[in-house]
């Protein structure tokens, strides 16, 4: 049993020993409510801080001290919120709801935990709920506004952002969500009105930077939106991740690098570092031996890059060298524009021993690869990953389907299971460098936006890629092509959540496809 889920059932003795004088009885229950006060108080400035796992101790700490804290419960379901432990969040904002019903704030933390863990209607009626008790508070307004644009209910979520802006035409958080849901919606001119609106209120706040220059990359704004996109290193939530703390300085293109060891750094997913590591070559160009750090399962795909570069895995200690950059900063550095994306593929290569003990047996057939869902901790999972048995008439045609998917979901187990249609390697794919040779042995790999896309983008092998209504910024707008990856094929929905119009123009297409466009 976690600390957690034990800080909920410790219990201590109301009832002084017999032996005990009442005096030092009433010392210790006084003693006691300091302490779980300065636990309290501790954990609220370790929050407010960004230490979450050590506001997380501080405030189970006053709980085991009283089961009942009301403070202590929402604050340890706070923590556990913005630390994705979803479940357990949950069940102490559950709690103090129990313990006092009618908190607004308890009601609000929990539709908050609900809203992350995706439970979008009992997010809603909690959201609801903290509204009826405190009805001024215009934060738990917005945060159902939002929750109601997750789930889709674009025209509710308006209107409450709408009365909003209405009631307090200086919020800028209303302005930038409502240029969020205009975004949702695919009106991007009014997005990004909104977006400077938010921006003239509070020019310093660094999440309308950031959402900003995502709408600016997106439209294809390269000059704007690599400019903008630096400023995620400092938005609230790691939205670029983290950035190297060292005595190096930091290289964007602003000193001479000649002569000189720089590290190239991961900062964000294994995606990321496939579609960005092709900048490599440019910055050895330079005169600058590279050094490529990068995620430890990436490591052995990265070292069969052509080039003389140093790969390193993140975890390793590695001081030696003269600056550092990362790697999504390096289209800033290069100025990269939409006609200027460096295209040549591959630049990633299947180890040729690995590719051999993939062989296929049945060749007639079109041979083709299947990845219809990505991590489920993605923000945007919900919309961008696809039920397998949304897929079920596509495996009618006459082809031989592979799955590439290491982590394949319960529901979809389930599906799997009866689909003898797809070949599953689930146990011999340990690695990208698996993964990367099976994919060599394929005509085709169809997947939704995972890191897949960009391994196979990046072999140049054929693929299809099947995207959401608004994609992420790196697929742009209403294009079937990719600057980024020339043997990719963008299939888009074409209203939001509808995969059957995709689905039916990827059988159509599939019937037709000429495997004699690969690079490989």
């Amino acid at each position: 049993m976690s600390e957690t889920t034990q800080s909920k059932t410790a219990s201590y003795s109301k009832t002084p020993s017999k032996h005990a004088k009442p005096a030092a009885g009433l010392v210790v229950a006084k003693t006691n409510a300091k302490s779980i006060q300065q636990h309290n108080a501790l954990g609220a400035e370790l929050l407010a801080t960004g230490d979450f796992k050590s506001a997380l101790t501080s405030f189970n700490q006053a709980i085991a001290i009283d089961a009942n804290d009301l403070e202590a419960y929402i604050g340890a379901g706070r923590a556990l919120t913005v630390l994705k432990n979803y479940d357990y969040a949950i069940a102490h904002l559950q709690y103090a709801v129990e313990l006092k019903p009618d908190d607004a704030a308890a009601h609000h933390f929990l539709a908050v935990a609900l809203q992350k863990a995706r439970q979008f209607d009992a997010a809603i009626l909690s959201y609801q709920r903290s509204i009826e008790l405190k009805p001024e508070d215009i934060a738990s307004y917005l945060n159902l506004a939002n929750t109601l644009a997750e789930a889709d209910r674009h025209q509710d979520a308006l209107d409450i952002y709408d009365g909003v802006i209405a009631h307090k035409p200086d919020d800028a958080m209303a302005y930038n969500n409502r240029g969020n849901l205009y975004l949702d919606c695919k009106y991007v001119d009014e997005a990004l009105a909104d977006y400077d609106k938010a921006l003239a209120i509070a020019p310093n706040e660094m999440k309308f930077i950031w959402n900003k220059a995502l709408l600016k990359l997106l439209m294809g704004d390269f000059e704007t939106g690599w400019q903008l996109y630096e400023y995620g290193f400092k938005t609230e939530g790691f939205a670029r991740g983290v950035r190297k703390q060292c005595p190096q300085p930091a290289w964007l293109g602003d000193f001479s690098i000649e002569g000189k060891r720089i590290v190239l750094y991961a900062e964000q997913g294994y995606g990321d570092v496939m579609q960005f590591v092709r900048y490599a070559p440019m910055v050895a160009a330079l005169g600058a031996e590279v050094i490529l750090e990068v995620p430890k399962p990436l490591v052995k795909l990265i070292e069969a890059m052509k080039g003389d570069f140093k790969v390193i895995a993140q975890s390793s200690v590695f001081t030696e060298f003269d600056a550092h950059c990362p790697l999504m900063s390096l289209p800033l550095v290069f100025k990269t524009r939409l006609e200027t994306v460096p295209a040549d593929v591959p630049y990633l290569f299947a180890d040729q021993e690995k590719t051999a003990d993939f062989a296929l047996a049945d060749k007639q057939k079109l041979q083709v690869g299947l990845v219809w869902s990505g991590s489920t901790t993605h923000n945007n999972d919900h919309r961008r990953s696809i039920p397998l048995a949304t897929l079920r008439p596509l495996l009618d045609l006459p082809v031989s389907f592979h799955n590439l998917q290491k982590e394949i979901r319960a529901n979809d187990q389930v599906v799997l299971n009866l689909l003898p249609q797809i070949k599953s390697y689930t146990e011999r794919l340990q690695d990208f460098t698996d993964t990367a040779a099976l994919i060599a042995q394929l005509d085709l790999v169809i997947t939704v936006d995972t890191s897949v896309a960009h391994l196979a983008g990046a072999m140049g092998k054929p693929v299809w890629i099947l995207l959401p209504y608004v994609p992420d910024y790196r697929w742009l707008l209403n294009t079937e092509s990719s600057p980024w990856y020339p043997t990719a094929r963008l299939f888009r929905q074409k209203t939001v959540g509808d995969w059957g119009t995709v689905l039916t123009e990827l059988i159509a297409a599939l019937q037709v496809f000429d495997n004699k466009t690969s690079f490989i």
